[in-house]
């Protein structure tokens, strides 16, 4: 079955993967079967046994074809950098865009400032052309509506994601219901850097020095 780590904590040697039937499946160290650790947000492939416990996990397709293109002398961990951190450092705004919507409904993990910001960047773009284009077609804001619906979700997941980077629980997102003060929260949040440890979403969202 193909799936995505929502979490891992090294500490514990367990982690809990998504997988493609949107339920979740805990898996320990002893089931991985490659030899960089797992992070978070890794597209992999796993086999369940009795009683929905996996008995191995490894490397999706999109993290295997990586992998090849990496020369033999170049490891896949270096230091306390993987792989995904490794490309994340060439992304532009719509690189990080396109990872939060490969990441529509999960609420799992932790996001990096710059991917929600990109995101929130994004958004607001696409946001201005469809008011444009409502304005011009005089649809009386259907499109603009439209992408509201389309993008609410991956916009709350990656809100979400945020929080849990900075160690908080995404049910304080709902802070932001409160007139201007829980905005205003919010915001501060967002903008906060990332708590250096591994917590019980997972690792940090980038390499903190």
């Amino acid at each position: 079955m193909k799936g995505i780590i929502l979490n891992y904590s090294p500490e514990e040697n367990k982690g809990v993967i998504s997988g493609e039937d949107n339920n979740s499946y805990t898996f320990s160290t002893a089931n991985w079967t490659e030899q960089a650790p797992p992070t978070v947000g890794d597209d992999v492939e796993f086999n369940v046994g009795i009683g929905n416990t996996v008995t191995e996990v490894s490397y999706g397709l999109l993290r295997k074809n990586y992998a090849s293109t990496v020369p033999k002398s170049q490891p896949l961990v270096e230091g306390n950098v993987t792989t995904e951190w490794q490309l994340e450092e060439n992304y532009n705004m719509f690189d990080w865009f396109k990872k939060c919507l490969r990441n529509y409904v999960n609420f799992g993990g932790r996001a990096r400032r710059k991917e929600y910001w990109y995101f929130y960047l994004v958004v607001t773009m696409i946001y201005i052309v469809a008011a444009i284009i409502d304005f011009i077609l005089d649809t009386d804001g259907i499109l603009i509506s439209i992408v509201g619906v389309a993008i609410f979700l991956p916009m709350l997941a990656v809100s979400v994601r945020r929080l849990h980077d900075i160690n908080r629980s995404g049910w304080w997102y709902l802070v932001s219901i409160v007139p201007i003060i829980g905005g205003l929260i919010v915001l501060f949040w967002t903008c906060t850097d990332t708590y250096p440890h591994t917590n019980q979403w997972g690792a940090p969202a980038r390499r903190v020095t």
